[in-house]
């Protein structure tokens, strides 16, 4: 995989693609139907400022490096995070699993799922609100940090925290 700076737009037509050091500020999309795209970041970290469309159906983040998405994103499909970082606005995601670091930075985000055993912080230190619509049993053994704010809870099924965690704020359970 290539290291790719998108700055006009970026149709991956269908197709499952893995791009290196994702930087630029253009859009990425899927025209012919949904695909999964990963980024690794594997020798630098890197900043898209771009947005990346709502016809990618998996976001996937490998190597050890920070990739931040600094723009709200239009991206409503899943999101792997096996090594790294990842600094993004989420808020339409459907579900995160964090196997590495999620760093809100600084953006609320309402997700459908939260799984794995990495950690979600906020390096921003803005302690934004994490909420999450359980919408299937789920549970995450990593750790919640005490730079989050509020951890709100909605949905009809069980959600567990099993981790160690050094969250401090305040949890706040809906329906």
């Amino acid at each position: 995989a290539a290291s790719v700076e998108v700055n006009g737009t970026y149709d991956i037509s269908g197709l499952n693609r893995t791009v290196k050091n994702l930087s630029g500020s253009g859009f990425i999309q899927s025209s012919v139907s949904t695909a999964h795209l990963t980024v690794d970041s594997n020798s630098a970290h890197t900043e898209f400022t771009g947005v990346i469309g709502s016809s990618i159906e998996r976001l996937i983040k490998v190597g050890n490096y920070t990739l931040t998405l600094s723009n709200q994103q239009l991206f409503v499909g899943d999101v792997l995070i096996l090594e790294g970082a990842l600094k993004a606005n989420l808020t339409n995601a459907s579900s995160v699993e964090v196997n590495g670091t999620y760093d809100l930075n600084g953006v609320s985000s309402s997700l459908n799922n939260l799984s794995g055993n990495g950690v979600v912080e906020d390096t921003a230190d803005a302690h934004p609100t994490l909420s999450l619509n359980i919408e299937k049993e789920s549970a995450f053994s990593g750790v919640l940090h005490s730079s989050l704010g509020n951890l709100t809870l909605n949905g009809a099924h069980p959600f567990t925290l099993s981790g160690i965690n050094n969250y401090t704020g305040t949890i706040v359970t809906g329906k």
